[in-house]
């Protein structure tokens, strides 16, 4: 189990390294208004960056 207090507006992409290049990733966000594509690192592996697409759009 993980536990993080956020005192500070953030979204947080964790990433599995082992399984990062086969989209194993979560999002969290400590604000309003949502997350964007925007807030997405450029260096994200393919299946990773597409998997946090599908979390971005199935929460808007």
């Amino acid at each position: 189990m993980i536990e993080v207090t956020g005192h500070e507006e953030s979204i947080w992409g964790i990433q599995c390294l082992p399984s990062d290049t086969m989209g194993l990733v979560m999002r969290t966000q400590m604000f309003d208004p949502p997350a964007s594509e925007s807030n997405l690192p450029d260096n994200l592996p393919p299946a990773a960056r597409q998997r946090f697409l599908d979390i971005l759009s199935a929460n808007s």
